[in-house]
């Protein structure tokens, strides 16, 4: 049996990983994603190997959406942009109570994947609401009174 597979970034540039095609949620051999080269993928590790790639999934433990409907949990992730911040920030940016992504999702309409590799992909109504976002998420990782203030 031959099965396609994609390749992808696992935790870090040095490191990658196999994104096997029906390692989606409702995928079959005949309906699966289409990834092309270069596309961005909101995934986990879901097996990692000191001397062989590490095994990469989009099926979620809990969340069980197929990648058809738009709803998964992982899926490619289109349009929008990408940042690369600190892993610790990144981290942090995961946690409810945090004061950046809490305060621009008040005034802002906006969708967020943090990974834990400290890579964030941003996506807004518009290009420049998107680099507004991105600067100060990526500002506000250096800022400390950003970061204390509650808006």
């Amino acid at each position: 049996m031959h099965f396609e597979t994609h390749q992808g970034t696992a935790v870090t540039m040095l490191s990658y990983g196999v994104l096997s095609a029906l390692s989606f949620e409702g995928a079959t051999k005949r309906n699966k994603p289409k990834l092309e080269i270069g596309s961005l993928v909101y995934c986990r590790v879901s097996n990692s190997y000191r001397d062989a790639e590490s095994e990469l999934s989009c099926l979620s433990l809990t969340y069980k959406k197929g990648w058809m409907t738009g709803q998964a949990v992982f899926g490619e992730l289109e349009g929008g942009h990408m940042i690369e911040t600190s892993i610790g920030y990144a981290r942090s940016l995961l946690l409810p109570e945090n004061v950046v992504v809490n305060c621009l999702g008040r005034h802002l309409a906006y969708e967020i994947a943090v990974g834990c590799n400290g890579r964030i992909w941003i996506k807004s109504d518009s290009v420049a609401k998107t680099i507004l976002i991105a600067n100060a998420i990526r500002n506000a990782e250096y800022d400390e009174l950003i970061c204390a203030d509650p808006c």
